[in-house]
């Protein structure tokens, strides 16, 4: 009878010790998803602090006000989101890439706007951020898939039922 004892509170401790590798597993991942949201909204930051001097070097070419009438809308919502939900931010960033892209597309019928260097330096680094916000989702994403993975696993457990812990919604 001792021997099943001893056999049920090893098990009982090896579950134990799943749980508690979960759990810190978990807690490393949900920091390292803090990280690269704080990434997220950093370059968001320095995305939409660059509109201003890209809008100004366009119109010393262009004399067409209504062509930075949109981006300038966009671009004042999300300077005005006061916020660090990151779902809010990427919204706003979609369209605000949305508006920029029409811009680019209607300063490609500006031939000298093309060969202006500050112009050239504005747009390369607006594209710079958004390849670096769209890495950066990457890893969110990825990061959250792991996060559900081991909520799923947690909860496989007895003991992981009691501990409440809600899953990550995706990025879509």
């Amino acid at each position: 009878m001792d021997i099943f004892v001893g056999f049920g509170l090893a098990i009982l401790a090896l579950i134990l010790l799943f749980l508690v590798f979960v759990l810190i597993k978990m807690f490393l991942i949900a920091s390292a998803l803090s990280i690269h949201e704080r990434q997220v909204l950093d370059f968001f930051d320095q995305k939409i602090n660059k509109i201003p001097a890209l809008i100004e070097s366009i119109r010393r070419y262009s004399d067409v006000p209504q062509a930075f009438e949109a981006v300038l809308s966009v671009y004042e919502r999300a300077i005005m989101l006061e916020t660090d939900d990151l779902y809010a931010i990427l919204e706003s960033n979609a369209r605000l890439t949305e508006e920029i892209r029409f811009l680019l597309k209607f300063t490609t019928r500006i031939p000298d706007l093309q060969r202006d260097g500050d112009f050239l330096a504005f747009r390369n680094s607006l594209v710079l951020y958004e390849q670096s916000i769209e890495r950066e989702l990457r890893m969110i994403e990825t990061l959250i898939a792991r996060f559900n993975r081991l909520k799923n696993l947690k909860n496989w457990t007895v003991f992981g039922l009691f501990i409440p812990i809600s899953e990550r919604p995706a990025i879509a």
